[in-house]
Order: structure tokens, then C-alpha cells, then sequence
């Protein structure tokens, strides 16, 4: 299997994840943890795809949705 750009990204995007959790949990009071970790998907969708459209987000998210 080619190690393609998209391929290595989504290895290591919950690790991008959980680190963006840590480091967003310690700096701000959140009211409700699903803020946290929806800002947290959408920074990682973001960065690994380099696109402010959301649909270009998708394929980085980890979810049960399918």
C-alpha cells in the first residue's frame, strides 16, 4: 500500500485529537463538553485537510455516523 498524504494524516489524527483536547481543556471554562470536543474535530479537520470547507472535514472526523 502507497503511503499517501491522506492516508498518513487520518493514522494520526486522533492523536492530533486527543492532544488538541488537553491543551484546549486546560485554558478555558467549557459549559458543556461537547463544545470542546466539536472544537476540537473541527481544528483537526482544518489543519489535515487545509480547507475552510466543512465537507473537506469529513473524512478526518472520527465518528459512529456513517
Amino acid at each position: 500500500m502507497e503511503n499517501t498524504p491522506y492516508l498518513y494524516d487520518t493514522l494520526h489524527t486522533p492523536y492530533l485529537y486527543d492532544t488538541l483536547l488537553r491543551v484546549l481543556g486546560q485554558h478555558a471554562h467549557w459549559l458543556d463538553l461537547r463544545h470542546l470536543k466539536t472544537w476540537a474535530w473541527m481544528m483537526v479537520g482544518l489543519i489535515h485537510s487545509s480547507s475552510m470547507s466543512l465537507c473537506a472535514w469529513a473524512p478526518y472526523v472520527v465518528s459512529r455516523a456513517r
